[in-house]
C-alpha cells in the first residue's frame, strides 16, 4: 500500500514540474477590434493607435501556439502595454512568439521586452527590428541602445511570419545576466541550438531582479516597424517552447486501487 501511495505521490509531482514550465501562454483568442486593455493588459504610456487585436492569427509550422485565435497589431507609434504572469529569477527564461513584420525603418526600434514584476520602466531583453538594404534585422538588448545591441548577420523578409525565441539568463552576480535571440523560418530544433541568432549580447546595463511581465511597444514613429505579433508562451525549458506542455497543474479526481493491494477504506 505504502508503494501505491509512493508511485501515485511521484506522478503529481512530475505533473506539476511539467506544467509549471510554462509561466504564460497569450493567443489574442478574442473578438477582433477588441482592445487588449479589454483582456488583462495594462497600458503605461502612448496616447495614440490603441492596441488592438487582429484577424486572423499567425501561423508557424510545430509551433503549439500557432493559429490559435488572432493577432495583435503594433503600429510605428502609441500605446504601450504589458501583462503579468509569476515572477521567476533563477536559470533561464524563455520567451517565444510569432511574428510578421510589414514595414521597419533603418535605425530601428524594439517592439518587444520583458519587465520585472513591479516595474512599467525597466525595459529588459529588448527585442528590434530595423531595415537592411530591403531586408529585416533582429537585435536584442539588455538595456538601452547605449548598453549594447546585438543585430542580426542575416537579414529576413517582409511579410514573412518568423519563430522568434528571447532568452533571459540570470547568472549570479551584477550586470552580467545575458540575452540571446533564435530566429527560426521554418520548425524550431527539439533542443536549444548551440549558438543564437544573435547574442549572448555584453551589456553594461544592470541585472533585472526578475521576469514577471511581457510588454509590447509602439516606438517611435520614425524608426519603429509596423508588424503583426502572436502566441506567447513564456517558459522556463527550451522543451516547453516546442511541446504543448499545459499551463496549470491537475490533480486527478479520484484514484483506483488495484486488487493487488489492500484497500484501507473498504477493508
Amino acid at each position: 500500500m505504502k508503494k501505491l501511495f509512493t508511485i501515485l505521490f511521484f506522478l503529481l509531482i512530475v505533473k506539476g514540474n511539467v506544467n509549471s514550465q510554462v509561466l504564460f501562454n497569450e493567443n489574442f483568442a478574442y473578438t477582433a477590434g477588441d482592445s487588449i486593455q479589454a483582456h488583462g493588459w495594462i497600458t503605461n504610456t502612448g496616447t495614440t493607435n490603441p492596441l488592438l487585436v487582429s484577424t486572423p492569427g499567425l501561423i508557424f509550422s510545430g509551433f503549439p501556439n500557432s493559429n490559435i485565435g488572432n493577432s495583435l497589431i503594433l503600429r510605428p507609434t502609441g500605446y504601450d502595454a504589458w501583462k503579468g504572469f509569476n515572477q521567476d529569477s533563477t536559470g533561464a527564461i524563455y520567451t517565444a512568439f510569432m511574428v510578421r513584420i510589414d514595414s521597419a525603418k533603418g535605425t530601428g526600434d524594439y517592439f518587444f521586452a520583458l519587465l520585472p514584476s513591479t516595474s512599467t520602466t525597466n525595459y529588459t531583453a529588448r527585442t528590434y527590428a530595423k531595415d537592411t538594404t530591403g531586408g529585416i534585422s533582429f537585435g536584442i538588448s539588455r538595456g538601452t541602445v547605449a548598453s549594447g545591441i546585438g543585430w542580426s548577420s542575416t537579414t529576413f523578409n517582409y511579410g514573412t511570419t518568423y519563430l522568434l525565441v528571447v532568452k533571459y539568463n540570470f547568472i549570479v552576480g551584477t550586470t552580467n545576466d545575458e540575452v540571446s535571440l533564435y530566429v527560426f523560418n521554418t520548425t524550431a530544433p527539439l533542443t536549444e541550438p548551440v549558438t543564437a541568432t544573435v547574442g549572448p549580447v555584453p551589456s553594461t546595463a544592470g541585472d533585472a531582479v526578475n521576469i514577471g511581465r511581457v510588454a509590447v511597444r509602439q516606438g517611435t514613429a520614425t524608426v519603429a516597424p509596423y508588424l503583426y505579433i502572436d502566441g506567447f508562451r513564456v517558459t522556463k525549458t527550451w522543451a516547453a517552447i516546442v511541446t504543448n506542455v499545459q499551463t496549470t497543474s491537475t490533480v486527478a479526481e479520484s484514484f483506483k486501487l488495484s486488487q493487488n493491494y489492500p484497500n484501507p477504506f473498504n477493508p
